[in-house]
């Protein structure tokens, strides 16, 4: 009953229609955004028939640097869903 969580980015995206909706069209422009994609192709294909509760992409913006409030770190992002009651 565990669910798989990759970790992605928002540099999957082009960055010229933000905000993204769940269903966005990808268009990474560098070899970081185009290998996070591939990853994220990869557990869609491992988990193809399992349906949407077998895994969860996680596009986080912020991955390294100064982080201004805890609300904006990816750490919290990740503990926040770990304590979510499961659906």
């Amino acid at each position: 009953g565990a669910r798989f969580i990759y970790l992605s980015t928002d540099y999957v995206f082009d960055g010229t229609k933000p905000p993204y909706t769940i269903d966005a069209k990808t268009a990474p422009l560098n070899a970081y955004g185009r290998m996070k994609l591939a990853g994220e192709d990869v557990v869609r294909a491992a988990y193809k028939g399992v349906g949407d509760h077998g895994f969860a992409l996680l596009r986080i913006p912020i991955l390294y640097g100064r982080v201004e409030t805890l609300a904006e770190s990816p750490v919290s992002a990740v503990n926040s869903l770990r304590s979510a009651r499961p659906c």
